[in-house]
C-alpha cells in the first residue's frame, strides 16, 4: 500500500509531467526510463515490491493509456520489473536473509549476491529491448496501440461511452433472455 499511495502522490504533484518532459529532453525510451527509476528506487529505499509500485505510478502517469507509445506498453512495466532487483544491500530485507543464512560476510554477500542481481536485472533489460525490437510488429498488430489511420481525428480506438453503450445493450440482450 505504501508504494501505490506514494505513487499516487507523485502521481498528483505533477511530478510525471516532469519525468515526460525529462525523458523528451533527453531522448530516452520509456523502456529504459522505468528500468532507470525502478533501479534507483530500489537501491535508496531497499524494497523491490515498493520500487515496481511506485515506479509503475510513475510511468502509468507519463505514458497514460501508452496509445502514444510506438511499442506495447508491456515493455515498460517489464523493464520496471527487472530494475526493481538491480541492487540488493544493506537496507533490503533480503539481502541480510541472504546473508546471514548463508554465513557470508557482508562484503561476500555484497560481492556475490548484489553482483548476481545486478547481473539479472541488466540482463531483464536488454531481453526486454531485445523483445520491444523483434516482436513489435507481431504486438502492433493484436491492435495495441489503438490504430489511428483507419479512424483520424476520433481519437483513435472505440470510446468509453461505446464500450459502455455496447455492454448495456448486452446486459440487456441477456436479461431479456432470462425473462
Amino acid at each position: 500500500a505504501a508504494g501505490g499511495a506514494f505513487g499516487a502522490m507523485i502521481k498528483l504533484a505533477g511530478i510525471g509531467d516532469a519525468i515526460a518532459g525529462l525523458s523528451t529532453a533527453l531522448g530516452l525510451s520509456h523502456i529504459l526510463l522505468g528500468w532507470m527509476m525502478s533501479a534507483l528506487m530500489k537501491t535508496a529505499q531497499g524494497s523491490g515490491t515498493v520500487s515496481m509500485i511506485t515506479t509503475t505510478g510513475m510511468m502509468a502517469s507519463v505514458i497514460g493509456d501508452g496509445s502514444n507509445l510506438a511499442y506495447h506498453p508491456v515493455y515498460v512495466f517489464l523493464a520496471i520489473g527487472c530494475g526493481s532487483g538491480m541492487v540488493s544491500w544493506m537496507n533490503d530485507s533480503g539481502f541480510w536473509v541472504v546473508c546471514k543464512l548463508s554465513g557470508m560476510t557482508e562484503r561476500e554477500t555484497l560481492k556475490t549476491w548484489s553482483a548476481s542481481l545486478a547481473v539479472i536485472s541488466i540482463a531483464g533489460l536488454l531481453l526486454t529491448l531485445i523483445a520491444q525490437a523483434f516482436f513489435h510488429a507481431t504486438l502492433m498488430g493484436s491492435g495495441y496501440p489503438p490504430n489511428f489511420e483507419s479512424n483520424q481525428g476520433s481519437g483513435g480506438g472505440v470510446s468509453h461511452q461505446v464500450r459502455h453503450h455496447q455492454r448495456a445493450q448486452r446486459h440487456e440482450a441477456y436479461s431479456s433472455e432470462m425473462r
